[in-house]
């Protein structure tokens, strides 16, 4: 081992950080180790690797390097020489009854930090999801660290293995976590919001409990405790930022880091958000077809005063085509002005065709008509209505010549074969000549109608 372990710097289940020095350099080391026990089961190694290969990616000054490479003993504890970092978590600031919660002051310095450091990290494609007070520090400085990329991943993957398999750390566990499901970076949104909610209060908003079933249980159904429930003052702002960063839903979290931050800094936190799903079933707008998605695309409404922002972002397989543009796996922006009527005919609101079929175009109208059903809001936020329904207007059904001729030809050609076969059943033993001519008719019939079918493909071609 290239290194002089000086002490214990914490130990856990799987292994422990000690506090070494380099043996050639004399530096001052972390040396995170993985007992051989934890690094026998693949799913702790994988950890480890992940942990590795996050670091290796990153480089920021509020996020621990690695400062060599990562070796194995002879007995098989596994050990990851990393940056030595001077100060404490912040679980250990709040701990300490000499200092005990941040005032709110002092906890937005140093959290709006903090989510310049996670749009970083997400913006470099990583998701941290073990968010604690014990694995940020605080250097003397005052500047923050983020420690413990142990169960980070790549947010370009899907959840693949850890689906089924709970990761995460207690109460601070997001619901989509909790329930093993695939996640991203909003996932850290949440985690983060309890994380501020801990350090204004000094207590975790979701203690674990008895067994991981209970503090499951606890994550999904109970109500977020609120900061003035510890008897703790704060702005409505931050409180209402904390609320909507953990929202059950992830679709009506803050979309990212700079989001949650804006919303601290801001003087107004609007509340004014209503998503609309679209896709094959179990969605507001339900549309069937084989190449539609089972949730296919997400409308988010976001209203202000006199100017609404709308987002549509595409969760299909086949994409979105959104005024000739192909959306997929992203997202397409506009605004429009309180008042608008929601209308498929005017350049305010874009053509949005699911999979980028038009026979699977969007009706505003129906938007509007579920928007208003979903929130109930005066006119101020919505757009323009006529006795309590949106005003717009509908998309004219349309017909050709070539349509009704079609469908006219259709009747008769088929009519025609039948009428003959029947009539020459009827006619063989009393009138053969008749029978002959009616079996005749019928045979001129199929063959107008297979010409018909053919001129009509040549003219739609």
């Amino acid at each position: 081992m290239p290194y002089t372990i000086v002490r214990e710097i914490g130990k856990g289940g799987m292994g422990a950080v000690y506090e070494a020095t380099d043996d050639n350099t004399g530096t001052h080391i972390a040396l995170k180790m993985m007992s051989a026990k934890a690094a026998a089961y693949p799913d702790y190694r994988e950890m480890f690797d992940q942990e590795v290969q996050s670091l290796r990616k990153l480089s920021h000054p509020c996020i621990v390097n690695i400062v060599g490479e990562p070796y194995q003993d002879t007995s098989g504890n596994l050990f990851l020489p990393m940056e030595y970092i001077e100060g404490k978590t912040i679980s250990q600031i709040v701990q300490d009854p000499a200092h005990g919660p941040y005032s709110e002051d002092a906890a937005l310095s140093i959290f709006t930090q903090l989510l310049d450091v996670f749009n970083y990290i997400h913006s470099h494609g990583c998701i941290h999801r073990d968010i604690k007070p014990s694995n940020i520090m605080i250097r003397p400085t005052g500047s923050v660290c983020v420690i413990d990329f142990g169960i980070a991943k790549d947010s370009r993957t899907r959840t693949g293995k850890t689906i089924g398999r709970i990761v995460g750390t207690d109460g601070y566990m997001s619901p989509e976590q909790a329930n093993g499901l695939n996640i991203d970076k909003r996932t850290d949104i949440y985690s983060l919001g309890c994380l501020l909610h801990y350090m204004l209060s000094g207590s975790h908003a979701i203690n674990k409990h008895s067994n991981d079933y209970e503090t499951i249980c606890a994550i999904l159904d109970n109500n977020f405790p609120l900061v003035s429930e510890k008897g703790i003052s704060i702005s409505a702002r931050t409180q209402n930022a904390i609320l909507r960063a953990v929202n059950k839903d992830m679709r009506l979290r803050f979309q990212s880091a700079n989001e949650f931050k804006g919303a601290l800094l801001s003087e107004q936190l609007s509340a004014n958000r209503y998503v609309i799903t679209v896709g094959r079933s179990g969605c507001d707008i339900n549309i069937s077809g084989e190449y539609i998605s089972k949730n296919h695309l997400e409308i988010l409404f976001e209203f202000n005063t006199g100017t609404n922002h709308v987002t549509i972002t595409d969760h299909s397989t086949n994409g979105t085509g959104v005024n000739g543009r192909l959306v997929r796996g992203s997202s397409y922006e506009f605004t429009y002005a309180t008042g608008d009527a929601m209308r498929n005919d005017n350049n305010t609101f874009p053509t949005v065709m699911l999979s980028g079929l038009p026979e699977y175009t969007l009706d505003w109208k129906q938007i509007a008509n579920v928007l208003f059903d979903k929130t109930g809001r005066p006119t101020s936020v919505l757009p323009k209505q006529t006795n309590g329904a949106i005003t717009t207007i509908p998309p004219t059904p349309q017909h050709t010549v070539t349509e009704d001729i079609s469908v006219g030809y259709g009747i008769l050609s088929f009519i025609v074969p039948v009428v003959g076969w029947v009539l020459s059943g009827i006619w063989k033993k009393d009138s053969p000549t008749k029978a002959q001519k009616a079996n005749k008719l019928a045979w001129l019939g199929l063959l107008f109608n297979i010409s018909i079918t053919i001129i009509s493909s040549i003219i739609a071609t």
